[in-house]
């Protein structure tokens, strides 16, 4: 039985036994790549760079690309797969996109981009695609890996610290689409075998960019496999600065995980613009840290003004939390004012579980509460009683929104 590869940009000249192209050939037309001189790979782009970063050679798309038989080399008789590939990057120093032609041994793949498949499967006609992407904004799809690219250095201050800062070299800018047009001769054949000898985009779009070197306007046209369609990432979302939100969360506490916290309060804290989206900074307001709210997550808005910052807080800390006062405290939410043993102040929001007293060497008694602290990402705490400045108990709306 005759053996069948399922390769469909292989074919076979039974008269010339000759295979038209090598089977390890892997990289297609919309791939991210670069030459062996780049540091990222396929599987790790999580790479910095230091020294002389300049000398980083750009990630391209490739655009076109050329087959070729295989063929031998003269004086080694090693197999060579000379189909070439044309390759797209934007330069920052020439204000302009460039190309240049790279055989498959010269490049590697560091990433496929798939974007620009469902517009051909939803836009074959070029009408079609007119409708879809004119007065809409376009990028070099390398921009997440040019964005991301970070070069580190140090300083005369403190040598022995590295710092970091994006390296910018190839960041391609962010594009109108003024035009579409067909390219008739996107893909050939050979006349004899008919196999494909030559691959390239079906459809080219034509870009206009503030071009940053001449500070002027430019117009250029460019494959439609090396680009990314943007939309939603330039619309500005509507949050407000002074409006409390609530977002899902899944916190379990420490030593207690059938208690679950489930939502988590935040407020806006900053919105940037990066390049080509906006990132939407937010505060929690449990613990305080500040997180990039993630492109899927939609938090609503609530009013938090009966739970959060509605009460005084008492001042007799060593009243209340007594050990004879236990059972009646023991599960409750509280928000503290604490002091630490170096004077630092917070708030927190804290679960009690248990009060009890240490003796200290001079032989007088001090009082602790051990508490899953918010804060601390509902991890168990233990505060000193003597250094609690201030204290409310959160009311039963509290563990409605928060706690499952």
């Amino acid at each position: 039985m005759e053996k069948i590869t399922r390769i469909a940009d292989v074919q076979v000249d039974p008269q010339l036994n000759e295979t038209q192209l090598d089977l390890n050939d892997s990289i297609n037309v919309g791939d991210l790549v670069s030459t062996h001189a780049h540091p990222f790979v396929e599987t790790n782009t999580d790479v910095s760079v230091t020294v002389y970063a300049h000398f980083l050679p750009p990630i391209m798309i490739v655009a076109e690309k050329h087959y070729s038989h295989v063929k031998y080399d003269a004086s080694t008789g090693d197999k060579e797969n000379n189909t070439t590939y044309r390759c797209f990057y934007y330069s920052t120093l020439s204000g302009g996109y460039e190309s240049n032609w790279f055989k498959l041994k010269e490049i590697k793949r560091i990433a496929i981009e798939k974007q620009h498949s469902s517009f051909f499967n939803e836009n074959k006609s070029l009408q079609g695609l007119k409708k879809q992407l004119l007065e809409k904004k376009a990028i070099l799809s390398s921009v997440d890996l040019e964005l991301n690219k970070k070069k580190l250095w140090s300083d005369d201050s403190n040598p022995s610290k590295l710092k970091a800062n994006n390296l910018l070299d190839y960041l391609p800018p962010l594009c109108s689409i003024i035009d579409v047009k067909e390219n008739t001769d996107h893909s050939k054949f050979n006349e004899k075998t008919g196999a494909i000898i030559q691959k390239k985009s079906r459809f080219l779009i034509k870009l206009r960019w503030l071009n940053n070197t001449t500070q002027k306007y430019s117009e250029e046209y460019l494959p439609l496999e090396t680009l990314r369609f943007i939309d939603e990432e330039l619309t500005l979302r509507d949050f407000n600065a002074k409006s409390h939100y609530i977002l899902p969360y899944r916190l379990k506490l420490e030593n207690d995980p059938a208690t679950v916290v489930g939502n988590q309060p935040i407020m806006l804290k900053q919105i940037v613009w990066k390049h080509y989206f906006y990132v939407y900074k937010f505060i929690n307001l449990f613990n305080n840290q500040v997180f990039e709210l993630d492109v899927k997550q939609t938090p609503s808005i609530i009013d938090l003004s009966h739970i959060l910052n509605v009460e005084e807080f008492q001042k007799d800390s060593f009243n209340l939390f007594d050990i004879e006062n236990l059972d009646q405290l023991k599960g409750e939410w509280f928000e503290i004012q604490y002091t630490d043993r170096n004077e630092k102040y917070t708030k927190r929001i804290i679960r009690l579980n248990n009060i009890y007293e240490e003796l200290e060497e001079e032989g007088r008694k001090k009082r602790f509460i051990e508490a899953n602290c918010l804060l601390r990402d509902g991890r168990i705490r233990n505060f000193k009683v003597s250094r609690i400045r201030g204290y409310r108990k959160l009311s039963e709306d509290f563990s409605k929104t928060f706690i499952s």
